[in-house]
């Protein structure tokens, strides 16, 4: 009996998904055929992994990628006029990637297959100060370098798989963790291939499917690590960086833009309750998350953008009531949100930048900004009326 081979639907699913996962929907043909290779790999069958006699140096399930790009181009989902040696999604070659289904990989079943991971590690003494071997023999990590995404979440429907944890031991990233939550920054490393791009994917797997996952810290000794549940709440391509938010239940749905855009809450009273679900799930790097993805990650007011030097400021703090919505906020550099709080300079309505009037001028506090009218998204305008009143206020000379 011959060996069985992967059937040529099976092999129009994956090549489908890969194509699907370049923006532009197309690939050249040997790159095709090894994004195919590099993640599916681990499924060819012995078969696939044969030669052909009369070809002997090429593999089965190479040539056999080949035969199905011109099956595909028959039934129209890929594009004719660009040949064999570039692979090009159609119209209906789009469609047809945006209707694969999971195919084989349920979310229920990883959605509890993920809690049993989870209440094995309680059984097993966590999740705190745990030895790693243990991570690796409970499937939470496997050892290799920041996203832990397991072979058998890579589907058609997600071919980069589904990430299920992320190690933060806080030598290669400048991340922002907390007991409630962490922001996470995008692999960027030298190894070669699509790795990264590949575990992005897989956290947005994850972010989309609503499955919990695992952030993994130092533990005490450093030789240990500690384990937080949680779920990505967010994720911002142009910063590169992810929202985790810690909890060991479920996390509501967030309010729709629609509904965030549509009235400003000045003050933490006035949050809607639809919002109110979600911050009973505290998170305190929630607000940063929001005002960099808003206004970038540049201070406003001098453009330093050095990782770790910026931060997220409330224009209406928090100790006068000020809400965390990101229009309640703006990314200033540690010099200038210590001056803005010391009240050495403050911003009008109309974005003018002003200098305290018996104070130091904006050029003696390295202020190179005459005004906001730079930033393409603005803070709100009741967050600028209060604090510029409030700042008026206490000039010298004012009644």
């Amino acid at each position: 009996m011959a060996p069985k081979l992967t059937p040529h639907q099976v092999l129009r699913k994956r090549i489908l998904s890969v194509l699907a996962s370049a923006a532009s929907g197309s690939l050249g043909a040997t790159e095709a055929k090894n994004r195919v290779n590099d993640i599916y790999g681990h499924l060819w069958t012995a078969g696939d992994k044969e030669s052909f006699p009369s070809r002997p140096a090429e593999t089965k399930w190479w040539s056999r990628l080949g035969t199905e790009h011109a099956r595909m181009s028959e039934d129209e989902l890929l594009e004719k006029h660009t040949g064999e040696d570039v692979w090009t999604l159609s119209p209906q070659g789009w469609a047809a990637a945006s209707a694969l289904t999971l195919d084989g990989y349920d979310r229920q079943q990883e959605l509890e297959r993920r809690q049993e991971m989870w209440q094995a590690l309680l059984n097993n003494g966590g999740p705190t100060n745990v030895e790693r071997g243990l991570l690796n023999t409970l499937g939470i990590f496997e050892g290799q370098p920041g996203f832990c995404v397991p072979a058998m979440t890579r589907t058609p429907a997600t071919p980069d798989g589904v990430a299920v944890s992320f190690l933060n031991t806080g030598k290669h990233y400048d991340d922002e963790v907390t007991p409630t939550g962490a922001i996470y920054h995008y692999p960027k490393t030298a190894r070669k291939g699509r790795h990264d791009e590949s575990e992005v994917n897989a956290a947005k797997a994850a972010f989309a499917l609503g499955l919990p996952v695992f952030f993994i810290t130092t533990g005490s000794p450093q030789s240990t690590r500690t384990v937080h549940r949680g779920y990505i709440e967010d994720m911002d391509d142009t910063q590169k960086v992810l929202l985790i938010t810690f909890t060991d239940g479920e996390l509501p749905p967030p309010p729709t833009k629609e509904e965030l855009e549509a009235a400003f809450q000045l003050t933490d009273d006035e949050t809607p309750e639809t919002y109110s679900l979600r911050k009973n799930r505290p998170n305190q790097v929630r607000f940063a998350f929001d005002v960099y993805k808003r206004y970038g990650s540049e201070c406003a007011v001098c453009g330093l953008a050095v990782t770790g030097l910026v931060q997220a400021a409330h224009l209406v703090p928090k100790k006068d009531g000020g809400s965390d919505d990101a229009r309640n906020g703006l990314p200033l550099c540690a010099n200038h949100h210590l001056a803005f709080d010391r009240k050495y300079w403050c911003v009008d309505t109309d974005l003018n930048l002003h200098a305290k009037a018996d104070g130091p001028a904006l050029d003696d506090l390295a202020i190179i900004r005459a005004d906001l009218s730079h930033l393409l998204r603005l803070p709100h305008d009741d967050a600028l009326a209060k604090v510029w009143t409030d700042w008026m206020a206490k000039q010298p000379g004012t009644a």
